[in-house]
Order: structure tokens, then C-alpha cells, then sequence
């Protein structure tokens, strides 16, 4: 028989797990999105200068714009070896690829915690101690990924709406409904909106205290 301790656990760490879905999710999406627009580039650039290099090569009024051109082609394609070098140093098909392996594995450990803890059975022991084990060697590769605090929290909000649950936070005690970023340090602080409403803020309070 389950203890109500174990499945109070089961809907954190169901809880939990969806937020870092989330956060690798939406890590992969960003990756997805870099290598494109590199891959769009790298051969955008190329096959527009060529085209047009072969479509007016043989009028003469513009053939004192081919050298510029050219040169504009050049410097672009420089540019976009420069990042594409940097792709492959910082490992972005490779962070998609983890990325998208630990939404996935962790949406399901998020769902079978929901389910253990709605639907218990008489071998709950012996799932609860299986599931343990397959989340804390995902936490583990997760952890080495260098999650962020800020990505923490836009996780944390994410989860707690999903569930419906109320932030742990004693000031903040509310249930999410949208993922506005508050000033909660557990479920908010996070995102450009927050940090230009922050910085505009204190250069409210600056001026006011220059006054």
C-alpha cells in the first residue's frame, strides 16, 4: 500500500520533470532554429551572388557594382564560416539532439509520476522504486548540461500551471495562470520582458533619487 509521503513525492517529481521537459525543449527549439538560419545562410549567400553575377554579367552598366558585390559576398560567407566554426565548437547539433532525447524522456517520467500517484496498485513499490531510478540517472545527465537559475524558474512556472499547483514561495502562493514573469524568486524572474521592466524601473528610481 502506498504512503501518502510517497505519493505526495510522486506529484513533485512529476512536477519537477515536466519543468525540465520544458526547459530542454525549449533549448532545442533555440538549437533548431540556429542551425537553420547557418544552413540558410550557407547557401543563400553563394547562390545569390552567383545568380546574379550570371544574370547581368553581360551588361555593362552594372559591371562597376560586380566588384563590390563580390566583396560584400565574401565578407558574408567569412562571417558565416566564423559561426559555423562556432557551431561545431559549441556542439549546437549535438545540444539539440541531448535536448530533445531529455524533453521527450522526461515528459514520460512526468507522466508515469502522475499516473503512480492517481492510480495505485498493489506492485506501487516496486514501479515507485523503477521510476526512482530512471529519474535520478536523467537528473543526473541533466544536471551536466549547466541549467540555469533563470531557466529553473521559467520551468518552475511552467509546471506549476500545468498542474495547477501553488508556488512554494510564502510571498508569491499563487497558482500560475499565464507565464508572465513576476518577481517570485521561485516561479518568475525570468525572460527579456522582466529584465527591461527591472532595468526600467531602477532608472526610475535613480532619477527619482537624483531629484
Amino acid at each position: 500500500m502506498a504512503k501518502e509521503e510517497e505519493l505526495q513525492d510522486c506529484r513533485d517529481k512529476a512536477l519537477i520533470a515536466f519543468g525540465t521537459a520544458d526547459i530542454f525543449n525549449r533549448r532545442f527549439i533555440s538549437n533548431q532554429r540556429k542551425l537553420r538560419l547557418l544552413l540558410f545562410f550557407g547557401i543563400a549567400v553563394p547562390v545569390s551572388v552567383g545568380g546574379i553575377v550570371a544574370a547581368f554579367l553581360g551588361i555593362q552598366s552594372i559591371q562597376q557594382y560586380l566588384a563590390g558585390l563580390i566583396i560584400v559576398a565574401a565578407v558574408l560567407s567569412t562571417i558565416q564560416l566564423i559561426v559555423t566554426i562556432w557551431s561545431l565548437l559549441a556542439k549546437w547539433e549535438n545540444n539539440a539532439n541531448y535536448s530533445l532525447e531529455s524533453s521527450i524522456d522526461n515528459n514520460d517520467i512526468s507522466r508515469q509520476y502522475k499516473e503512480l500517484a492517481e492510480k495505485t496498485s498493489n506492485d506501487f513499490e516496486r514501479k515507485y522504486d523503477l521510476l526512482n531510478q530512471k529519474d535520478e540517472l536523467r537528473s543526473q545527465q541533466d544536471n551536466r548540461q549547466g541549467i540555469t537559475d533563470e531557466e529553473k524558474r521559467r520551468g518552475m512556472r511552467v509546471a506549476l500551471r500545468q498542474f495547477s499547483r501553488r508556488c512554494a514561495y510564502p510571498e508569491c502562493n499563487t497558482i500560475p495562470y499565464d507565464l508572465t514573469p513576476t518577481d517570485c524568486p521561485v516561479c518568475g524572474r525570468y525572460g527579456i520582458t522582466f529584465k527591461v521592466k527591472k532595468l526600467f524601473f531602477r532608472s526610475q528610481k535613480l532619477l527619482k533619487s537624483g531629484e
